[in-house]
């Protein structure tokens, strides 16, 4: 776990500012405006940031990189209320949309698809640090929501691949329910892969799924997922978020990558 907001901000301002480029190139019809917009924040240019980063939005309204940068631009006028707008704009994207498109699913093809969005994990989780240390009228009832997302939002923030870590994930209970069927006539068809991550907030989350699985057998299968137990991977003395590719069939487990 991060010992603190501050300090998974700092330590992953240097990945935006400086890997922003690679994923940028994902949206090109705003890329230019974008970068020009970022190139101005960092040089304390933050008028003219405004005015591009605004440009950027209006065209991609989910450029998650040029929401972050516009609400860190914001902060920086003391326009909060606009800042707190952006930085929730920032928050809205699903992190998993970003590996539907992977064709196929190894670990080598994960860990590339990792790197290429890394610096959009990192800001989305950045926005939401940063919408609820700035919003002091939170209500209540919305505040659980609002920690909800900022965890998500770590933990794929907080991912490294498969080389980067010091320890990798480690599952301490089986990964799925052994599946009977209804009766000894009914034939049971289970062909799936599953792209898992073993977060470094604890839980289990369910990035991918494709295959064929009965639909009264796939929600039994999802709660088992949240229940798997696990050691969590390390990175440098840090605990961190690892991606698992696992395959299953109706013979049992096939492959845990």
């Amino acid at each position: 776990m991060f010992r603190s907001s501050s300090i998974f901000l700092a330590g992953f301002l240097l990945i935006l500012v400086g890997g922003f480029t690679a994923s940028a190139q994902q949206i090109k019809s705003t890329f230019h405006v974008r970068e020009q917009g970022i190139e101005h924040y960092t040089k304390g240019e933050t008028v003219n940031a405004v005015t591009l980063l605004l440009a950027a939005v209006e065209s991609d309204k989910k450029d998650v990189l040029a929401w972050y940068f516009l609400g860190l631009s914001y902060q920086r006028l003391s326009q909060i209320e606009l800042a707190l707008s952006a930085f929730d704009n920032a928050t809205k994207v699903d992190p998993n949309d970003y590996f539907a498109s992977l064709g196929k699913l190894d670990e080598s093809e994960v860990d590339a698809r990792l790197v290429e969005v890394r610096s959009l994990l990192v800001a989305a989780a950045n926005s939401a640090i940063l919408y609820i240390e700035l919003n002091r009228a939170i209500p209540r009832s919305d505040l659980n929501k609002w920690i909800q997302r900022r965890t998500r939002l770590i933990d794929y923030a907080s991912l490294a691949t498969s080389a980067e870590v010091t320890t990798k994930a480690r599952r301490t209970t089986s990964p799925f329910p052994i599946f009977a069927p209804a009766s000894g006539n009914q034939k049971l068809t289970v062909e799936m892969s599953i792209v898992l991550m073993f977060a470094a907030s604890g839980k289990v989350r369910v990035v991918l799924f494709r295959g064929v699985i009965p639909p009264e057998l796939k929600s039994e299968l999802l709660n088992d997922i949240e229940k798997i137990g696990f050691v969590p991977a390390t990175k440098g003395g840090e605990t961190v978020s690892q991606l698992k590719v696992i395959t299953f069939s109706k013979q049992g487990l096939k492959g845990d990558h």
